[in-house]
């Protein structure tokens, strides 16, 4: 029964990657596996050395050895050129979809650096003209004010921007210091980063530092990871009493880490829900689109994943494994 059990999962792993199998050899080898499973109930069911099952069971394991034999034979003598051209031709596919993704973030980085650094230009370009008259009045000062104020805020959304980009590009990679990181301590960190807006707009955030667990990593991703959730959940808290909430409980497996973090705004636009963990998609015309895309990926290189459901607001929850090299 143990080796029929085996060889149904066989089949059902067969079938769920057949996709990948040329069409012949597909067949060739469910027709091996499908005998093989018959022939091994043939052999329970026998009492005699010489009865019928006996002799049935050995030839249908002839038989799956005889189809094993042709899939091996088609893929690795008659046709290896068409497994050669599948696997070509799915790296090829592969190679374009990399291609689309990496012009897009070409197009999105050129235009969000367009707005600021036009802005800085433009103003730039008037403080040389305003400073060109002498004397100055108080009216040229409280336009090279606030020319000067444009300048600054034009370069630091440059550098948050490049900030990231950047954070985005490391967050899939192997970090190079690794421990126990108390995820209580970070979000601790993080709340008191953000005690000004959260003060300003009567944020009120519920958590428990002691009950938030310790995932084994990287405390710079598993920083950044929270910050992206935590300042969406401020940026869309909007309800008459805004409110987070920050949850942990253990994962099933061992080190395995589930959190949710939840806002009670008005939740996410179900007709772009699927795409807001996209690098670079901005459901509104503030930010720069890479917050969620950080987190996705920082979770993915943690074996992990990132969910997003409209619960009294939206809620999202992140699945993190303790890193393994």
């Amino acid at each position: 029964v143990c080796s029929s059990d085996l060889l149904f999962a066989a089949l059902v792993l067969y079938w769920r990657e057949r996709r990948r199998f040329d069409p012949s050899v597909f067949e060739y080898l469910i027709l091996s596996v499908v005998f093989m499973m018959v022939s091994e109930i043939s052999f329970t069911l026998y009492e005699e050395l010489f009865s019928a099952w006996n002799a049935v069971g050995h030839i249908l394991k002839v038989f799956s050895f005889f189809y094993l034999y042709r899939a091996v034979l088609q893929t690795a003598i008659h046709r290896p050129h068409v497994l050669l051209y599948r696997s070509l031709k799915r790296r090829e596919e592969q190679l374009r979809d990399v291609n689309a993704e990496l012009e897009e973030y070409a197009h999105t980085v050129a235009h969000d650096f367009k707005g600021p650094l036009t802005s800085i230009g433009l103003s730039a370009e008037m403080m040389t003209r305003t400073l060109s008259r002498r004397p100055l009045g108080d009216r040229d000062l409280e336009l090279l004010e606030r020319l000067a104020k444009q300048v600054s805020d034009g370069a630091r959304s440059s550098a948050q921007f490049v900030s990231e980009v950047l954070a985005l590009a490391e967050a899939g990679q192997k970090p190079q210091v690794l421990g126990a990181v108390p995820v209580g301590e970070v979000i601790e960190k993080i709340l008191s980063e953000r005690a000004g807006v959260l003060a300003t707009r009567k944020i009120t955030v519920h958590w428990d530092k002691g009950r938030l667990g310790s995932v084994f990593g990287s405390r710079v991703q598993i920083y950044q990871l929270f910050l992206n959730l935590i300042d969406n959940a401020i940026k869309h808290a909007s309800a008459a009493s805004p409110e987070i909430h920050i949850r942990y409980r253990e994962g099933s497996k061992p080190g395995e880490h589930h959190y949710e973090v939840q806002d009670n705004g008005p939740g996410i636009d179900p007709e772009i829900i699927d795409k807001i963990f996209l690098p670079f998609f901005k459901a509104n015309s503030t930010g720069h689109g890479l917050g969620l895309a950080t987190v996705q990926k920082i979770a993915r290189a943690y074996g992990g994943a990132v969910s997003v459901t409209n619960r009294d607001g939206a809620c999202f929850e992140v699945i993190l494994h303790d890193f393994s090299a």
